[in-house]
């Protein structure tokens, strides 16, 4: 059956396998998929593990408590981390669209996608700037002697000392030459963040440098990004005939950023947005090359950001975006997806889903455990977490090594930092707002903006044929896609199926015999 699809098998709609919408006179690329469940399997891996990660968990770790934090920490995986992303990627999976269209599911939370869509923008732009810290790190230590080994440099102070030995007192002001190596080569960095100075130029080469390597990682899709052997596929050589060419600047950076395990997780968040914006636009966006000019456009947008981080005041910057814009404003957004699903949706309906799609797996058997976190446990840890971080909220300071003390940020600057933090969250009220007043502002419309719309046969159980939906409304009132594309299943009697989100969705008619046009 259609429904019973998995990872390798899903069913694909018309604009997927490449047919030209309706007055198109240019053939419409196939939405990309995975080659394998196992890159599927490693792209997520390296999203959930990726630099940031490595970089922030030793951090954490240390500044709460060292190994006790690890009991706190998995009790938020087992009731938060793991069941959150389980549902998400089952939304996804369901759906088969970006993060904004999925959200066809509960229309009136479709501000749930936009607001993730922004947080992830918001993360690709400061998490390329570690990435760009490694370059330099790697680059740096191609010498004989490490230069953050040693006061002798320039960048060194009169307050650089290799031993610290002596009464505590007289060295507490002292500084080691890997934290002045950091501070004055690697950052410059200024006395505050209203003192932003110039773009430190090597820094700016290497961040180039990373968003290169994302460029090249994903301009082909996902599917060519888990090929750590695309380059045997592109050309048709064994590696052998294709390591001898590799001389040439055309091969070499896919070849290279193939390799770059340290950038799955960046790649998998540009992705994420570009994703949003083309199944948005795929009439406009799957044609030629202008998904991989859209993909560069949208990589040049976010270096830019990044140029500010990389600054004399960049670390400030970065702090700001860290602390308000990839933190607690999470949870929220968690929170509402849960009871979007659980509850306007339903769990129940989900959970069939979820056995449509997968079958007689064995992941399948893990839902009673999930339907209980989803509900129940999963809310309550994401609200919990969010309600205690807002009562113990500090506003962000920065630890400044020796004598220089702990930087206080200006309110000017916390200002930025709450509107980077709300200029995601704002986005669910407001487009269910939107929404309800744009289909007519009624107790009807609310109704059947909390159930699916758009959605294929083969997303539907028996039950749900006949279901009015916010399709229906729209045919009668002569607006939206229920007026222009609808058809009904079968021979007419099970009610219409709306296929489009939008005008712009670049979905054909689908097949004879499958359906009948309305």
């Amino acid at each position: 059956m259609a429904g019973e699809s998995n990872l390798e098998t899903g069913t694909m709609s018309s604009l997927q396998k490449g047919e030209s919408g309706e007055g198109s006179g240019e053939k419409l690329h196939k939405r990309e998929q995975w080659g394998r469940a196992f890159d599927f399997l490693l792209a997520c891996i390296g999203f959930s593990v990726g630099l940031g990660n490595v970089w922030r968990f030793p951090y954490l770790c240390y500044k709460n408590g060292g190994g006790a934090f690890l009991i706190p920490y998995f009790l938020c995986v087992i009731f938060g981390g793991i069941p959150l992303f389980y549902l998400e990627v089952a939304v996804g999976q369901f759906m088969n669209r970006g993060g904004l269209q999925c959200w066809n599911l509960v229309p009136i939370f479709q501000g749930i996608g936009l607001a993730s869509c922004i947080i992830v923008f918001f993360l690709n732009c400061y998490y390329n700037v570690i990435l760009t810290w490694a370059f330099y790190y790697f680059f740096s230590s191609f010498t004989s002697e490490l230069p953050w080994t040693g006061c002798d440099h320039d960048w060194n102070s009169d307050a650089c000392a290799e031993n610290f030995t002596g009464d505590a007192n007289a060295t507490k002001n002292l500084i080691d030459p890997v934290t002045e190596y950091w501070e004055n080569k690697v950052l410059g960095i200024s006395d505050g963040i209203d003192k932003m100075g110039t773009i430190k130029w090597d820094l700016a080469l290497c961040l180039l440098l990373a968003w290169i390597v994302v460029y090249a990682c994903i301009c082909k899709g996902i599917r060519s990004s888990g090929k750590l052997g695309e380059m045997q596929r592109l050309t048709g050589r064994r590696f052998s005939r294709v390591s001898s060419s590799l001389r040439s600047w055309a091969t070499w950076p896919r070849y290279r950023t193939a390799r770059f395990r340290t950038s799955q997780s960046q790649f998998v968040g540009v992705e994420g947005v570009v994703t949003t914006i083309v199944d948005q636009y795929p009439r406009l966006l799957r044609k030629g090359y202008r998904k991989e000019i859209f993909i560069g456009f949208i990589c040049i947008i976010m270096f830019f950001v990044g140029l500010s981080m990389v600054a004399n005041g960049g670390m400030y910057v970065f702090q700001l975006f860290d602390y308000y814009s990839g933190s607690r404003i999470i949870l929220l957004v968690a929170f509402f997806e849960l009871i979007a699903i659980s509850y306007i949706y339903g769990i129940k309906r989900f959970c069939d889903n979820i056995k449509m799609m997968l079958g007689d797996i064995w992941i399948v058997r893990t839902l009673p455990y999930m339907i209980i976190c989803w509900t129940v446990l999963s809310p309550i840890f994401c609200m919990s977490i969010f309600v205690m971080s807002a009562i113990n909220y500090s506003e962000l300071d920065y630890q400044r090594p020796g004598s220089k003390g702990t930087y206080i940020y200006p309110d000017w600057a916390v200002g930025i930092g709450w509107a980077l933090a709300a200029t995601s969250a704002v986005w669910i009220p407001i487009v269910a707002i939107y929404k309800w007043v744009k289909n007519g502002a009624t107790l009807e419309a609310l109704k059947l903006l909390c159930r699916p719309y758009g959605l294929e046969a083969h997303q539907m159980r028996p039950q749900d044929f006949g279901e009015r939906t916010l399709a229906d409304l729209e045919r009668e009132r002569g607006v939206g896609d229920g007026a222009v594309v609808n058809y009904t299943v079968g021979d007419g009697k099970h009610g219409a199926v709306n296929v489009a989100f939008n005008g712009d969705s670049g979905k054909a008619p689908p097949p004879e015999g499958i359906f009948t046009k309305f």
